[in-house]
């Protein structure tokens, strides 16, 4: 039987969010999974990170429900030369430029080049900077759907810091995210939060 698609969307997110089993994956496999059955033609491009591998292949096609899934391993790991190195060289947060990823760009642009989508949604601040990319081959709506806000996230953890050093780090760490958050919320179309 035809099926009359309503919108072609694409979801982006730096962590598969298969199994659901944390508030963010819960929200964003929900959603994907709610906007295929009203008639959208998903597709979900994730980073697939050491930290929470799942292979795609062993999602089972009914969990679906007819979405495409497509997944970069990307390796995002936390290392403390390169934390350091970031502290002192950078101005941008080290939380974030982590999931940087050559393969996941890449990928996103073949997605992007041999596709033509209405909605590309943005889940979670860590894959903003991928703007530029969507806006250079796609002229769909950037709808950037924000979880938190991170940088008062780690305000709180660094406010609960009892190492002085940490709390220094934490408070650049938290200007720097402030910053970024400030940078991509502005260059997306709409802006969705969860909270």
């Amino acid at each position: 039987m035809f099926r009359k698609v309503t919108m072609k969307i694409l979801q982006l997110h730096n962590k598969l969010p298969y199994p659901p089993k944390d508030g963010g994956s819960i929200a964003i496999w929900n959603l994907s999974k709610e906007l295929t059955s009203m008639n959208n033609e998903v597709t979900l491009l994730t980073m697939n990170t050491r930290k929470h591998y799942f292979p795609v292949e062993n999602i089972p096609e009914k969990e679906k429900n007819g979405m495409q899934v497509f997944a970069v391993d990307v390796e995002a790991p936390v290392k403390a030369c390169a934390l350091i190195s970031n502290f002192l060289f950078s101005k941008q947060p080290y939380n974030a430029v982590r999931f940087i990823d050559k393969g996941f760009r890449n990928r996103l642009t073949e997605i992007l080049k041999n596709n033509v989508f209405d909605v590309i949604q943005l889940e979670g601040l860590y894959v903003t900077p991928y703007i530029p990319v969507i806006r250079n081959f796609s002229g769909a709506v950037i709808a950037y759907r924000a979880h938190n806000i991170e940088h008062e996230i780690w305000s709180r953890i660094k406010a609960n810091e009892p190492s002085l050093y940490k709390r220094r780090y934490l408070d650049n760490l938290v200007k720097r995210l402030r910053n970024f958050e400030i940078k991509w919320i502005n260059q997306a179309d709409l802006v969705l939060p969860i909270t």
